[in-house]
């Protein structure tokens, strides 16, 4: 049986200040509970430390959830009260050229680059794992 579902405008925030001791399970279940919404609907990364030792994670969720989320401007997980950033969206950009602007329906472009870190440019990693200076694969080109 195949699952048919409507497409969802999807809002995206970043809590930060998490301490060490925040589980993934335990922010999704406080935002779940204010947001109102199902923990299906959410779309998570891992919590990362910054040197102050202090966490930041990214959410994806439905936009009428996340809005009461990022109005609340903060939540109380665990012993801290993490502060909501609301993000702003990503503009169109095609994996396989990198080119902004379209996807793959539109795409006249026959270079690919879809190997390329999206941070360095460089082939063999992917941006999660890059500590690399960011650079513009596209801009160098351009300006050769």
């Amino acid at each position: 049986m195949a699952w048919v579902t409507w497409p969802c405008k999807k809002g995206k925030f970043r809590l930060r200040d998490l301490d060490q001791l925040a589980s993934i399970e335990e922010v999704v279940g406080k935002i779940v509970r204010v947001g109102e919404c199902q923990p299906s609907d959410i779309k998570t990364g891992e919590i990362r430390f910054s040197p102050k030792n202090m966490g930041i994670f990214w959410v994806q969720y439905p936009l009428a959830a996340a809005n009461k989320i990022i109005a609340a401007g903060n939540l109380k997980i665990g012993w801290v009260v993490a502060r909501v950033e609301s993000l702003k969206a990503y503009p169109l950009q095609y994996h396989r050229c990198l080119e902004r602007g379209y996807v793959r329906e539109r795409c006249t472009n026959a270079t690919d680059r879809s190997g390329l870190c999206y941070n360095c440019g460089t082939a063999g990693h992917k941006a999660a794992n890059c500590f690399a200076r960011t650079r513009c694969v596209l801009c160098e080109e351009w300006a050769a």
